[in-house]
């Protein structure tokens, strides 16, 4: 409701009392970096917890013209801890808490059409490069987007009968956010969007 694209819900696996760990790492091209953790199982007769951890880190697959430098790198952390309180079978509360931290390089804009000239006079009749992965920005700036989010859920659920189930969603976000971005994709500082 309310959504003009869609919505996208996602719901992360709560704590069992199984015991449960594992780490997944993976390596690929372009500088690729990627570590997952997983740390799940019961602490008391009525308590269950479950750690995750997640950190991956790669280069740009853009090279920017002016510089040579990567454009669209990304570096990126999460951590989420969890705990399941169920003092009976009709009763539950989960207590979630999950810091995230992105430090990415700009996004990379382009133009539609390589073949004619994106900006006329007084802009300074620019055409960008036709490889996809060549672009050609400002070279006197850096080009990043940097953004932190802290985040707390409650959720308290009631089986009031084998039909009717309530539940209670309280939360509280935190973020920050700094970014300095060229919107037009090009040698010229025609626009470019900044803020925290």
């Amino acid at each position: 409701r309310n959504t003009s694209a869609g919505l996208i819900h996602i719901l992360t696996r709560r704590p069992t009392r199984d015991f449960e760990s594992y780490v997944e790492a993976t390596a690929g091209n372009y500088g690729l970096y990627d570590l997952t953790g997983v740390l799940n199982g019961p602490l008391s007769e009525t308590l269950s917890a479950r750690l995750s951890t997640h950190y991956d880190d790669r280069e740009g697959y853009t090279t920017d013209l002016s510089t040579g430098d990567d454009l669209d790198w990304e570096q990126n952390t999460t951590v989420r801890g969890q705990v399941l309180f169920e003092p009976s079978t009709s009763f539950n509360a989960l207590l979630k808490v999950e810091w995230t931290k992105d430090d990415d390089g700009g996004a990379v804009r382009k133009g539609a059409d390589c073949t004619r000239p994106m900006l006329e006079q007084p802009f300074g009749d620019f055409t960008e490069p036709c490889d996809p992965w060549e672009s050609d920005l400002a070279d006197n700036r850096d080009f990043f987007l940097k953004r932190e989010v802290f985040n707390t859920t409650a959720e308290l659920q009631w089986d009031l009968s084998d039909a009717v189930r309530l539940t209670s969603v309280t939360a509280y976000i935190d973020a920050t956010l700094d970014r300095v971005l060229s919107a037009f994709g090009t040698p010229f500082e025609v626009l470019i969007q900044s803020g925290r």
